[in-house]
């Protein structure tokens, strides 16, 4: 079984669709952020409407003290933070990566468009989306190999 961190948004609807169309058995996990504007129950109701559960993990304090206080720790010192840098090694493929394998995911899938790929030496390698204008590889640019290995990204070989 995969899971898809699913935001309400497009991109990760499409990408949770795709993955259900490929695998069958899918889990959508919705974090909750302490900053989020959406209804949690539209979301439980986008995943149901392709037929996906949705589970909800609360990272509100794990998104405050790894996020937002680098972010405005890194703003007050006159720099240009890049929160998607933290969050998705720390919370994505941090918190909610735990989540999705206390469930018994074995992968973890998102909207963004990027692609991976296993080189000879069975390391995973993080590469542009097929849709440059689109491509979100340099958000993902801090994953670990571990995560990496975790990683699915069903749009990462389509257009937008």
């Amino acid at each position: 079984m995969k899971a898809i961190a699913l935001s309400g948004g497009i991109d990760s609807l499409v990408a949770a669709y795709v993955l259900k169309k490929q695998e069958g058995e899918v889990i959508a996990i919705h974090f909750i952020t302490g900053y989020d504007s959406g209804d949690p129950g539209r979301v439980e109701s986008l995943g149901k409407q392709i037929g996906i559960c949705t589970e909800f993990v609360d990272c509100t304090r794990d998104f405050q003290s790894q996020v937002v206080d680098y972010f405005v720790q890194t703003y007050q010192r006159g720099k240009t933070p890049n929160p998607c840098l933290v969050c998705n090694p720390s919370i994505k493929f941090g918190t909610v990566l735990s989540a999705a394998r206390k469930l018994g995911a074995s992968s973890l899938a998102t909207g963004h468009y990027a692609r991976t790929e296993t080189d000879e030496n069975g390391r995973f390698r993080l590469f542009r989306g097929a849709d440059r204008q689109k491509d979100q590889s340099y958000f993902l640019a801090f994953l670990s190999q571990e995560q990496l290995r975790a990683a699915c990204f069903p749009l990462g070989n389509m257009t937008k």
